[in-house]
């Protein structure tokens, strides 16, 4: 018996997808390559909704309360959008400019 995928969760994932193409598009625009501060909250920003998407991909399809979701769904935001914290750590510093 061939297991179906919930529509969620088709939907989240190519979204994500979709996401993960534009923020990187966007990145080669030279009015966000020219600004150290906006290169960082593009890549953030794309981060944080790429985790979103891919964390309502996984929850939807569960018996939680839509609260609950809509709570796990912006910690994985928050999380996704703090993985480039290494590079501040590495430089010791917390200037865009020395952690690029």
């Amino acid at each position: 018996m061939m297991y179906m995928l919930p529509w969620q969760t088709i939907f989240f994932s190519l979204l994500a997808v979709i996401t993960s193409v534009i923020g990187d598009s966007a990145m080669k625009y030279s009015i966000i390559q020219e600004d150290t501060m906006k290169r960082a909250l593009t890549d953030s920003i794309t981060h944080g909704t790429v985790g979103a998407l891919c964390w309502a991909a996984i929850i939807m399809n569960t018996q939680y309360s839509i609260s609950r979701k809509c709570i796990e769904i912006i910690f994985a935001a928050v999380c996704a959008s703090g993985i480039d914290l290494d590079h501040f750590v590495a430089a010791r510093s917390f200037n865009l400019k020395v952690c690029e």
